[in-house]
């Protein structure tokens, strides 16, 4: 993603097996630096605040439940 003054690209990707990371190139002299390491993965993209000093992200996580119903198709007893 672009940052507000069109001058740097946010580039999320992934490093490792579970290790992420934020790269930002700079479009005027194409060499990019990372900028950070993250213990989880990046949704989409990594937006740019208004005035282009931070970065957002996204962080993208799964959660399974498991409910057990028990006879619950048997009508109470009164």
């Amino acid at each position: 993603m672009f940052s507000p003054d069109g001058r740097r690209i946010s580039v999320p990707f992934q490093e490792a097996r579970d290790h992420y990371a934020i790269n930002v190139l700079d479009v005027g002299i194409g060499n990019g630096h990372l900028v950070a390491r993250l213990p989880f993965n990046v949704n989409f993209r990594a937006a740019w605040t208004d005035n282009g000093t931070a970065l957002i992200v996204n962080r993208q996580e799964n959660i399974s439940h498991i409910v057990l119903f028990d006879r619950f198709w048997e009508a109470p007893t009164q």
